[in-house]
């Protein structure tokens, strides 16, 4: 499968956003670190680096779009920077329409957080799923889980097709529901988002916090 950056790369935006870097002066943070003479711009190997990872999709004029704005190179990301700082707010709001955007080959993905909580004996569980496909096209299923403000054990497993992934996430959740054998209490739902793969019929019994 091609990468964005060898069907297309959007040179005069870079060269414009590049040029501006070069003359930021005294606000350049790694020119306040130290001077490197043959330092490249940073919005350059941010570019680069993206789109050798970016999988080109049969649709060129979408891959661009969400291309820029990632980089926050688009019209409305470039009009916010004029602007300034964006808000936290605003930039949670933006990133999260931009997951909900990203129905394309190379970026779909299923997301649900599970918690056990029981205070009076000192259990606080962690459960989360994230299963889809991922930037080189391979469809993953990665489990978190371990005690509430721990790291946790994460397992990444890579399987062969979508069936198969659907297949051990409904194993997942199968196993969540002995749950109460297990360590007496159920999973509740903290939070769920996706831009791929409909579970509601395997969730439709898990409680929410």
């Amino acid at each position: 499968m091609p990468t964005f950056i060898e069907t297309q790369f959007p040179i005069a935006r870079l060269s414009a956003e590049s040029y501006k870097e070069r003359k930021a002066g005294a606000s350049k943070t790694l020119t306040g670190l130290g001077k490197w003479w043959g330092r490249k711009p940073l919005i350059l190997i941010r570019a680069s680096i993206l789109g050798m990872l970016m999988p080109a999709s049969d649709n060129p004029k979408k891959d661009r779009e969400i291309f820029l704005k990632i980089l926050t190179m688009d019209d409305d990301g470039a009009w916010q920077r004029c602007k300034g700082e964006f808000p936290v707010a605003d930039m949670r709001r933006y990133a999260e329409k931009t997951r909900k955007d990203r129905r394309y080959n190379g970026m779909m993905e299923f997301v649900i957080h599970l918690v056990a909580c029981d205070p009076e004996r000192n259990i606080w569980r962690s459960y989360s799923i994230t299963a889809g496909q991922d930037l080189f096209g391979d469809w993953i299923v990665a489990m978190n889980y371990g005690r509430i403000g721990s790291r946790g054990t994460t397992k990444t497993v890579l399987l062969s097709n979508e069936e198969d992934v659907r297949r051990y996430v409904r194993q997942c959740f199968k196993k969540r529901e002995n749950a109460p054998k297990r360590i007496g209490i159920n999973y509740k739902v903290k939070d769920i988002t996706y831009t791929w793969g409909d579970f509601r019929e395997e969730t439709k019994d898990l409680k929410k916090e």
